[in-house]
């Protein structure tokens, strides 16, 4: 009879994605600079000196624009304090450009420092209580179909919580070979230099978002054994659809954390 109400589905429907949690926890632990990724973390390092090439004399002419803009302000007198400014931004500007495949890594290594703390709070989830909670509100056949289709939807949030670590990866290796173009606009100073402070604060947002998902799925057990139709006893039915919206909640909180991030930090 359980089997027929779906319950061997729905626990191993469970089982999986608590164990989908655990290795993403793993996952967000990985440093894209090193184990395995230390030969793409070579090759994108290699191609930021390509484009190095582009980012200095960009540099000088962003440079230039500024100062001349400065200088040749009518409304404005360039005085000492604004010429310091603008030697100051530029040797920031450098610093970042010269810098940046080193201080980065150590932002990323600053992260999975905070990571560590929230892996220790994790509450993993008792699958057979839970599934034991959805099928006791099933009738035969109907469950075995509804629990099909709570597998497959399962399955779905699993592949777009993995998808969304890996993708975090790869948005990092695309954007820092063009950190010196984005990063020298900053020496122009005035509306031009938000490309390069908006670089910056998507590199900080990639960075450190691993820490909002530590967050995420750290809360994830307690969130999803927790029900609300349990707690009122009114159509225990609906368990079985909280379920299924509580682990696409998850999944699209996960996928989200670095908009979340933005919006949070008005970055």
């Amino acid at each position: 009879m359980d089997f027929l109400k779906g319950y061997p589905l729905f626990k191993w429907s469970i089982n999986m994605f608590n164990d989908t949690i655990g290795v993403i926890y793993t996952l967000l632990g990985v440093s894209p600079m090193d184990g395995t990724y230390k030969e793409a973390w070579n090759m994108v390092s290699n191609l930021y000196n390509v484009f190095l090439g582009i980012g200095a004399p960009l540099l000088t002419i962003f440079f230039v624009w500024g100062f001349c803009r400065d200088a040749l302000d009518l409304k404005a007198e360039l005085q000492f304090e604004a010429t310091v400014k603008t030697m100051f931004r530029y040797i920031f500007t450098v610093t970042a450009m010269e810098m940046f495949v080193v201080w980065f890594p150590l932002l990323c290594h600053m992260a999975m420092d905070l990571l560590g703390l929230v892996k220790k709070k994790r509450l993993k989830i008792n699958a057979g209580d839970m599934a034991r909670q959805i099928s006791d509100n099933m009738t035969p056949m109907v469950g075995f179909v509804l629990a099909l289709i709570f597998l497959l939807i399962a399955i779905a949030c699993c592949v777009i919580m993995v998808w969304s670590v890996f993708g975090r990866f790869i948005n990092m290796y695309m954007l820092i070979p063009f950190a010196s173009i984005a990063l020298s606009t900053i020496a122009g100073g005035g509306e031009i230099a938000r490309t390069g402070y908006a670089y910056i604060k998507t590199m900080l947002v990639y960075a450190f978002e691993i820490v909002l998902m530590a967050v995420v799925l750290a809360i994830a057990g307690s969130f999803l054994m927790g029900s609300s139709v349990l707690d009122s006893g009114d159509n225990l039915q609906l368990v079985y659809v909280e379920s299924i919206v509580k682990m696409v909640c998850i999944s699209a909180a996960l996928k989200g954390c670095d908009a979340t991030f933005r919006r949070a930090f008005n970055m």
